[in-house]
């Protein structure tokens, strides 16, 4: 009895530090949306403000932070996306899904998309 509770306990920890573990990766992967960052490639400030529902507005005085505010919040937003995009048109699905998708890179790379961005 005294081992089964022993073994319950250890399996209970273990599962609340797995739990933890996986938590934290998963905080820390969000984009910091508060504070101030120094850009140096911006002429002047850039405020974005993000409304309740999270959706960015970006405030500048010229044309060129804009978009480039744009870009960076979209990147802050959008990594992921942008990068699972990027793997499909230069047929590198396969690194990340397997074989499933290997038929897929095949026919992107036979396509020729990769050659034409780059």
């Amino acid at each position: 009895m005294r081992r089964l509770q022993r073994a319950l306990l250890f399996v209970a920890i273990l599962c609340l530090t797995v739990l933890g573990l996986a938590y934290w990766l998963l905080q820390r992967s969000l984009p910091d949306l508060d504070g101030n960052h120094e850009i140096p490639e911006l002429v002047s400030a850039v405020d974005v403000v993000r409304d309740e529902v999270g959706v960015p507005h970006i405030l500048a005085k010229n044309f060129d932070d804009v978009i480039f505010a744009q870009g960076y919040v979209t990147a802050q937003d959008r990594l992921w996306q942008m990068d699972l995009l990027r793997r499909a048109g230069y047929g590198e699905l396969a690194e990340i899904f397997g074989i499933p998708a290997l038929e897929t890179d095949k026919e992107q790379r036979v396509l020729g998309f990769k050659r034409l961005a780059l």
